[in-house]
């Protein structure tokens, strides 16, 4: 035989503050998880287009900075003997 348990207001009030407890912490991290996500989402976009931005320019300065250099020993008159042959160089002496 099985022995029921009277419900209490009391028993019935602790099972609705637990219940009411759980919901509300359960809503409130949703809430918070929700912006905190769309805030973090938008510094990290910022972050990543301030990266990107930086090592767009990185990568210019670099390219010009071997185009330059290439126009430089192009058309600079010394090269020459550097492409002229050793021997050749030893009878010019």
């Amino acid at each position: 035989m099985k022995v029921k348990n009277k419900k209490t207001i009391r028993s019935e009030m602790v099972n609705m503050l637990v219940w009411t407890s759980i919901m509300t912490m359960l809503l409130v991290g949703g809430g918070l998880s929700v912006i905190i996500f769309q805030w973090s989402s938008i510094a990290l976009r910022e972050d990543m287009d301030f990266y990107m931005e930086s090592v767009e320019k990185q990568f210019t300065n670099h390219l010009l900075f071997w185009e330059r250099s290439v126009i430089y020993l192009s058309e600079n008159e010394n090269m020459n003997y550097f492409s002229v042959p050793v021997r050749q160089r030893e009878l010019r002496k």
